[in-house]
């Protein structure tokens, strides 16, 4: 069993030799519990942070509810994870489900939407086809306004004779 462990501690990457790390089986499963209890906290912060910078960069950028209420669920997971430090289980769980919150927050289908297509992609898009639209319903009003100018001027020659 001990033969077991040591390649599945080695296949996660963890230190082997009693010079580097542990030799208890435990206290280096407790180590790699909390440093992934780190790794979630700080990957949950900087999705965060992404979101952050993202909404700061594109100011027209709204802020759908559902990312709203996966950041407040984010924090308050990083909160109790923080709180239950003593307890590495349920700070674990905590931690996970803060990194699962935030990367719905900052995978929202909404949110990625407004940020590869924004207003000005949208214009650019759009503006080729509103040209030819355009052209037309000008040179057809211009159009309309000499036909009812010319029919004007024939009605006040028909009056006058």
């Amino acid at each position: 069993m001990n033969i077991f462990i040591s390649q599945l501690f080695h296949l996660l990457g963890v230190p082997s030799s009693a010079s580097t790390g542990p030799t208890s089986t435990l206290i280096k499963v407790d180590s790699l519990t909390r440093i992934q209890i780190l790794k979630n906290l700080k990957e949950s912060k900087a999705n965060l942070h992404s979101l952050i910078k993202l909404s700061e960069s594109l100011n027209e950028i709204t802020i759908p509810e559902e990312t709203k209420t996966m950041i407040d669920l984010t924090l308050d997971k990083i909160n109790q994870a923080i709180a239950q430090a003593k307890d590495i289980h349920k700070s674990m769980e905590f931690s996970a489900q803060a990194l699962i919150y935030s990367n719905k927050a900052f995978f929202e289908e909404k949110m990625v939407q407004q940020a590869y297509f924004p207003n000005e992609h949208k214009l650019a898009v759009l503006l080729p086809l509103l040209g030819p639209v355009c052209s037309i319903m000008i040179f057809g009003s211009l159009k309309l306004v000499k036909d009812l100018k010319s029919l004007n001027t024939v009605l006040k020659k028909k009056k006058d004779e």
